[in-house]
């Protein structure tokens, strides 16, 4: 089946069909669109693809779409990607206006119901201060730091991931994002849970590499694609199991390792 990448610049008549897997709001100055709607669309070879919309066009737009569904898209612009400021690397961005339709799919695909890029060690390091793709990372959850409070009253929690290559990340969650881990994360309270975070933007201060949200940031608890596959057990056989006590931000207790 033909994807979306085969496609030139320009105005596309043709249905193409997309599962959308991740959609949310912006508002940037850096962006196409200063207020604006942003998917993540996956197609049938595959392959990921960044959409925006106008927030005029939200009402229309959002009232056809569930996360996670299948749609035929028409009637939509192909143009060259920012340079900067991309939640994923892609050198095309869709352009959906008052013209285009999303469609209801309502058969079987092989499109997966999720896929995400997940950044190895070198690459975070490369994307330090640049400012230039957002970062998905995932690995099992071996700490959970305090919720912290600054002075304008928002809210962080900061948490140690290990990957697949047994690196440790780490991911400082604000505001929204940090109220939706301790919300989800009651409900996870177990051995070796793993968290595929999307939508990072890489920090270096004072020589201390960490990630931190971003309006584009969704959390996955223990999700099942590939990316992460038997995640869970690969640590536990490495170094035993990470077990997380209880919901961080009651006991306040840090989850700990037992061997």
């Amino acid at each position: 089946m033909e994807g979306l990448r085969q496609l030139g610049y320009g105005y596309q008549e043709n249905k193409f069909l997309v599962r959308f897997i991740r959609l949310w709001e912006s508002c940037s100055f850096h962006t196409y669109y200063t207020t604006m709607i942003n998917f993540i669309l996956l197609d049938a070879n595959n392959e990921q693809y960044w959409a925006i919309a106008p927030i005029s066009e939200r009402d229309r737009l959002l009232a056809s779409v569930c996360e996670g569904f299948l749609y035929y898209i028409t009637g939509f612009k192909i143009v060259a990607a920012q340079p900067s400021w991309k939640p994923i690397d892609s050198n095309i961005t869709l352009v959906f206006g008052k013209t285009t339709k999303i469609i209801d799919y309502l058969f079987r695909s092989s499109i997966p119901r999720l896929r995400f890029s997940l950044c190895t060690w070198p690459t975070i390091l490369s994307r330090a201060n640049t400012n230039t793709v957002l970062s998905d990372v995932g690995g099992v959850i071996i700490d959970v730091g305090n919720i912290e409070y600054q002075s304008n009253d928002i809210k962080r929690v900061n948490l140690t991931l290990l990957d697949r290559s047994l690196s440790t990340i780490q991911v400082s969650l604000w505001g929204e994002k940090s109220h939706l881990f301790e919300v989800d994360f009651k409900d996870y309270r177990s051995k070796n849970v793993v968290l595929v975070v999307t939508g990072l933007l890489v920090k270096n201060r004072t020589g201390r590499i960490h990630l931190t949200s971003t309006q584009a940031t969704s959390l996955y608890f223990n999700p099942e694609c590939e990316e992460v596959r038997n995640l869970g057990g690969y640590v536990k056989a490495t170094y035993g199991d990470f077990i997380c006590q209880s919901q961080h931000c009651s006991a306040r207790r840090r989850p700990y390792w037992k061997g």
